[in-house]
């Protein structure tokens, strides 16, 4: 019987793993503390949304921010989402930046275009396709900027390109 290498085998599954050698899906949550920065008055809540929390923010008149900050392994096209839950007194937009570490592009996304399907507390809304250098300077950040209401960050999710 072949005595399997656990470090070797760990470090394989880091580098592909999917085990197939495709580049996998880049998810930040926002209780990943290495992968995001908030500015302004978040705060946490644990009912709904996806995984354990999600952040609102109702502080309209005081700037606030959240940048999810995937670490990028292979530069490419990614297909870029973010998790939107269902909140009372959500804003009717809510302004996302999407950098590359250089430029920075602004998306808005409008509540009524939020169709909520099944027994979710929310839904992932595609925001396009962005082209990603591999590192840690991309980013995508959710603003509170021109809201009217509650706006919430909780995850975004990057599918490359293939």
């Amino acid at each position: 019987m072949q005595q399997v290498d656990i470090k070797q085998l760990q470090a394989e599954l880091k580098n592909n793993p999917l085990v197939d050698h495709s580049t996998a899906e880049i998810l930040v949550d926002n209780d990943d503390a290495e992968h995001i920065t908030k500015t302004g008055p978040w705060r946490r809540e644990t009912a709904g949304g996806y995984g354990p929390s999600f952040y609102p923010d109702t502080a309209k008149s005081t700037p606030s921010a959240i940048k999810f900050t995937p670490e990028v392994k292979h530069a490419g096209k990614y297909h870029v989402y973010i998790y939107i839950p269902k909140v009372s007194r959500a804003s009717l937009l809510t302004q996302i930046q999407i950098s590359d570490g250089q430029n920075v592009i602004t998306k808005t996304i409008n509540k009524n275009d939020v169709q909520v399907v099944g027994q979710t507390q929310g839904e992932w809304v595609s925001l396009g396709v962005n082209q990603f250098p591999a590192g840690k300077n991309a980013y995508v950040q959710v603003t509170n900027k021109g809201a009217d209401g509650a706006i919430v960050a909780d995850a975004v999710l990057l599918v490359a390109e293939n």
